[in-house]
């Protein structure tokens, strides 16, 4: 369990070498943000064409293989308001399912994806301001459409990978958001373009595909913020403040 320390006592632990960096802070729980935002399509929707769509044609297409199945299952029951899949290849390893529909040009899906920002390449993808201060359930949601088509897990070692830096800075956020634990490593790998994986730990399972769930383990270790160092800087006249 977590224990109380005084400062003194942490930073004399901590000038010792063998003890060097072995207290830590507990991570905060799942955030509730005021005022939760207006999402214009699914979150899980969202994440799903974030890692998995095409977004820069005249339709948005969703590549879906045959062991990610039930994820066009799932964004298919997602879609209301007169918007549906229709198959594109389907002989392919991955057939392309278009979402079709929208009584105008305006409500087309291609065009709320453009309102949104996402109509770019791959390299450039992020997750938008709005879906990051949702309801912690839209936002876990957004969280397991991007690992269903973007992540992986093995024997509880979670990670997601992108060749866009500002998606894998804004999916870093968004866990530490639900109360986990991440932190980003770039690969480069001649001759092909750069990486970025971010190393997840969540006590909520990031998947909802049964098979990438199967590798994900809850942590039996507390999670937390390791402190690097404590240094004294002098006596002065302080303010003590307290949060919930």
């Amino acid at each position: 369990g977590w224990l109380v320390r005084t400062t003194k006592h942490l930073m004399a632990g901590n000038s010792r070498r063998r003890v060097a960096r072995s207290y830590r802070i507990p991570v905060m729980q799942a955030a509730e943000f005021a005022g939760q935002p207006s999402l214009p399509v699914p979150s899980y929707l969202l994440g799903a064409m974030i890692g998995d769509g095409a977004l820069t044609g005249a339709t948005m297409m969703l590549s879906v293989p045959l062991a990610k199945e039930p994820v066009r299952q799932k964004v298919e029951a997602l879609l209301d308001g007169g918007y549906e899949l229709r198959c594109h290849h389907p002989e392919a390893s991955a057939p392309q399912w278009a979402i079709v529909g929208g009584k105008r040009s305006e409500t087309t899906m291609r065009a709320v994806f453009d309102r949104l920002g996402l109509c770019i390449r791959s390299k450039e993808r992020f997750i938008p301001e709005s879906y990051k201060f949702a309801s912690v359930a839209d936002r876990l949601e957004l969280l397991r459409g991007l690992m269903d088509t973007d992540g992986t897990a093995q024997k509880g070692r979670v990670m997601f990978t992108t060749c866009a830096p500002r998606l894998a800075d804004d999916v870093a956020s968004l866990v530490r958001s639900l109360g986990g634990v991440a932190f980003i490593k770039q690969y480069c790998r001649d001759p092909k373009p750069p990486e970025w994986r971010v190393s997840i730990h969540l006590d909520e399972c990031p998947f909802s595909l049964d098979y990438k769930a199967d590798g994900w383990q809850l942590s039996k270790i507390a999670r937390g913020k390791h402190i690097r160092s404590i240094e004294y800087v002098g006596d002065v006249e302080q303010q003590g403040i307290k949060v919930s």
